[in-house]
């Protein structure tokens, strides 16, 4: 968090939610939903932070890693125009320390280089409608629609920082049944056009603000059903998941005297879970 400088500009958050809630809403109403089953995962998240601070001698970044706990459920929502149509619930929450490499900020606005241990701590979930296609024999395409939310609580000892953003996500990608046991599945989610938004604040500074928030996720699973044979599939699975998730933070308006001057996020994060199906 900066004093800001001269020609500092803040964004609006933007809402745009409601019309992906409305198409599954519409969707549902002639679908039949059941739950299949339910997932459990643990792992290790590493994170990168770059923030934009305008002084170009004071470069803030940070960097840690740390446990994961992931959860999910899933299940199918009927057929629609020849797809087999799923949903999924998921989450995780994650805490670490974090290196720290920046500059220490005094109240008349002063500054000097810093460098110091911090903490992170992060709870996102994630509504997601799939649609999946049959291609040739063991392959899907994969075309998604999904929501997410996610909150940050990150301790930089002066202060402290809320962040909480939501998104409407679409993507595509590629499922790949190598044999009955054996499944591979790759996606990409990016962000529709306007349908971001975030919220920062640091309440020891009296600073709350609306922040613009972009962000787009990757992800690669490998799949392994010990039990299954051909055609009947096993009823749990262990699963292998590595997902890239970038957020490309936005300034903020100034709130007394401060403001947010804009961040680039990276996350990797790699769980192992175990999925039990009914």
């Amino acid at each position: 968090m900066n004093r800001p400088t001269s020609g500092a500009r803040g964004n609006r958050l933007v809402e745009a939610l409601s019309w992906v809630a409305l198409g599954w809403a519409a969707a549902g109403g002639a679908m039949a939903w059941t739950l299949d089953g339910a997932s459990l995962g643990v792992g290790l998240a590493q994170q990168r932070w770059h923030e934009h601070t305008g002084t170009g001698n004071l470069p803030v970044s940070e960097s840690g890693q740390g446990p994961v706990l992931a959860w999910g459920l899933q299940g199918q929502a009927g057929t629609l125009a020849g797809a087999t149509l799923r949903w999924q619930l998921s989450g995780q929450g994650q805490q670490w320390a974090s290196d720290y490499t920046g500059f220490k900020q005094y109240p008349d606005g002063s500054t000097q280089p810093w460098q110091q241990s911090n903490d992170w701590r992060s709870a996102q979930a994630m509504a997601q409608l799939e649609a999946a296609w049959p291609m040739r024999p063991g392959w899907q395409l994969l075309l998604s629609g999904a929501v997410q939310t996610q909150t940050q609580r990150r301790d930089l000892r002066q202060y402290r920082e809320h962040m909480r953003q939501h998104n409407a996500l679409a993507g595509v990608g590629l499922q790949w049944q190598a044999t009955p046991q054996w499944r591979w599945r790759v996606q990409a989610l990016e962000p529709l056009s306007g349908a971001s938004g975030a919220r920062l604040s640091a309440p020891s500074l009296g600073f709350d603000a609306d922040i613009q928030a972009r962000m787009s996720m990757r992800s690669l699973e490998l799949a392994w059903q010990p039990e299954a044979s051909s055609p009947k599939p096993s009823r749990s699975e262990w699963v292998l998941r590595w997902q890239e998730q970038r957020t490309q933070w936005g300034a903020s308006t100034e709130v007394n005297a401060y403001v947010f001057p804009g961040a680039q996020q990276q996350q990797r994060t790699l769980t192992l879970g175990w999925v039990q199906r009914w």
